[in-house]
């Protein structure tokens, strides 16, 4: 006599599927994809730290330009006595930055005229000193010493443009980094504060400007929204998820139910 082997209770196919759980996963992946894109809008996609260090090398290389012009008592007597000719006169204007002489409070000698030094700063130095500034037309580090030629003391000052920034742009006039490296132009210098990490320094080591990327730093409203964004999502999958445990437990058990939302948790 043959014994009789048990029949293993089989599970019958998933045949429907309810509707409510569905739109409800639906919402969610749509409101976390539109989150996501929010999220990358608000964030920048340049990479500040491959630009922070060029932009500081390259301003580096301009104020030992500039200091060496300073410095160079022939040239700045050339300079007050105008001998020198109009070709390197335009090669001096045509410099990355401009030199300007006091005598006094008077502007004895300027290698170009667009844009002068900040009023305040002209007096006579006790010590060369470095200092950034916003200007009319942009921010400048300025650099400022004295200088004595033949008898009388004289203020020198370099101001070189670190990044244009204008009221009204045209095809002429363009917002942009003023060094000549390759620069993305979005690119624009905050006043640097302790917390940001990819700073512009002048030569004396002080923190001056932060670079960042232009429309990127999103209001607090827009990185609020974008929390909410996820908050809601993963709601939303949470509710649809319930659903379908809930549908699964009530077909085939509530083990089966409770495995399911532990598997879905977990995907």
């Amino acid at each position: 006599m043959n014994p009789k082997i048990p029949k293993i209770p089989t599970i019958a196919p998933i045949t429907s599927l309810p509707k409510t759980p569905i739109y409800v996963l639906g919402a969610a992946i749509l409101v976390l994809l539109m989150t996501v894109l929010l999220n990358r809008w608000t964030h920048s996609t340049i990479n500040l730290s491959y630009y922070v260090p060029l932009l500081n090398s390259e301003l580096r290389e301009v104020e030992r330009k500039a200091e060496a012009a300073m410095s160079d008592k022939a040239l700045l007597r050339n300079f007050l006595l105008h001998n020198y000719s109009e070709a390197e006169f335009e090669t001096w204007s045509e410099q990355p930055f401009s030199l300007f002489l006091y005598r006094n409070d008077s502007l004895v000698y300027w290698t170009n005229n667009k844009i002068l030094p900040n009023a305040s700063e002209v007096k006579l130095p006790n010590e060369r000193s470095y200092d950034f500034f916003q200007l009319a037309n942009g921010k400048y580090e300025q650099i400022r010493d004295r200088v004595r030629i033949d008898t009388t003391q004289y203020t020198v000052i370099t101001l070189i443009p670190i990044a244009y920034e204008y009221a009204y742009q045209n095809d002429y006039l363009q917002n942009r980094i003023a060094l000549s490296g390759n620069y993305p132009a979005n690119l624009h210098l905050t006043i640097a504060s302790k917390n940001d990490e990819n700073y512009i320094v002048s030569k004396d080591g002080k923190l001056r400007f932060s670079l960042v990327e232009a429309g990127r730093n999103a209001p607090p409203s827009l990185r609020s929204l974008v929390l909410f964004g996820y908050f809601l999502s993963f709601l939303l999958l949470g509710i649809a998820f319930n659903g379908f445990a809930l549908f699964i437990a009530k077909e085939y058990g509530e083990w089966l139910g409770v495995i399911a939302l532990g598997l879905m948790i977990l995907l």
